[in-house]
């Protein structure tokens, strides 16, 4: 038996469609997952060979703990903010990443992004290209930059 990760109650398996993705449907609230499920962990600090710089990295793992992906941020955000004090200079503490990073997982094929990297479109074509259909970006902004980048961006 098996039950819904939403509100507890009992799941029925769900005929998959064209594919082998294991569905099941909460016959309460209506909820439909998959088997097999993934955890993406971003951002995370990681050390780099170069010891005064470390990637800003986005992990998945699989349904048994083991990481199967790993994306480092490409573009490093480094800005002085217009009529403030306030300035960014990544480039001093992390080290970009150099490749897209596109998997296959039981709910899709996903591309992974982290968030500067959404003010470059060309990435996303990239991913677009490469078949993917969902976008994991995880992201933090300020309340300046969020209004410059994300609200206008997503």
């Amino acid at each position: 038996m098996k039950y819904c990760s939403h509100c507890r109650a009992l799941v029925s398996f769900i005929v998959p469609e064209g594919d082998n993705r294991q569905r099941y449907v909460c016959d309460e609230c209506e909820f439909i997952f998959y088997e097999n499920p993934r955890i993406i962990a971003g951002t995370i600090p990681i050390k780099t060979k170069n010891l005064n710089k470390v990637t800003s990295s986005t992990l998945v793992f699989d349904d048994r703990g083991q990481i199967v992906a790993r994306y480092d941020k490409i573009h490093l955000f480094d800005v002085r903010l217009p009529n403030s004090d306030e300035s960014y200079n990544e480039s001093e503490v992390f080290e970009p990443g150099k490749d897209l990073k596109v998997i296959e997982t039981p709910v899709g094929v996903i591309g992974l992004g982290i968030c500067y990297d959404l003010r470059f479109p060309e990435l996303f074509r990239l991913l677009h290209s490469s078949g993917v259909e969902i976008i994991v970006l995880p992201a933090a902004f300020t309340e300046q930059t969020g209004k410059v980048h994300w609200e206008t961006l997503v």
